[in-house]
């Protein structure tokens, strides 16, 4: 994704494959399989990007997340969560493993839903690994691999909308050293999305 145009995403993981996500991305923009669009800088320090995921369930703790011992990123979270928009919401702002902001209102390619920001603390370094990094998830994915959160100093605003019985995710992930205009043009492309179950 380098020249300006319509693309179209799809979240992850398979079970969610059937749903479509058509975005507006500027030139200079990347894709990353068929669920991430980002700056060329992805993660610190001053990368910005937009995951779409349909996950399942949420991890207690985001750093150590390898609950089996496997360092398999399939495995199912340790907090059990609702199937509604306001459950998944409502676990995320009551969890003490992040600060994180009140849920509020929020309409995404014109399905309404809820939102709320993320601030996980510095240290992934003493994170759980996956055999090649060390990773922090939030979110986890049975069928697939859960979605983890990179580097340091990170901030996630959340949106979560239900498409006809999927609780599709997208979260936008800054940087600390992310500029005001990457912010700005994440913003305008959450709100340029056309979404289709």
């Amino acid at each position: 994704m380098t020249a300006t145009g319509t693309y179209r995403l799809r979240p992850l993981p398979s079970t969610a494959a059937g749903l479509t996500i058509d975005a507006v991305v500027p030139e200079g923009w990347q894709g990353y399989g068929s669920w991430i669009i980002a700056t060329t800088q992805i993660g610190p320090p001053d990368g910005v990007a937009i995951a779409f995921v349909a996950a399942e369930g949420l991890f207690g703790d985001p750093c150590h997340w390898d609950l089996d011992g496997s360092r398999r990123n399939n495995q199912p979270g340790d907090v059990e969560v609702g199937p509604t928009v306001d459950d998944l919401a409502s676990a995320l702002a009551a969890s003490t493993a992040y600060e994180s902001t009140t849920p509020t209102d929020v309409t995404l390619g014109g399905f309404p839903g809820k939102q709320l920001d993320l601030e996980l603390s510095p240290g992934i370094s003493e994170c759980d690994s996956d055999g090649g990094e060390t990773r922090r998830f939030v979110f986890s994915g049975a069928e697939s691999a859960g979605f983890s959160i990179m580097g340091d100093a990170t901030h996630s605003q959340v949106s979560i909308v239900d498409v006809d019985g999927i609780r599709l995710i997208a979260v936008l992930i800054s940087s600390a050293g992310a500029s005001a205009e990457d912010l700005g043009t994440a913003q305008g492309i959450l709100d340029s999305l056309v979404i289709t179950p």
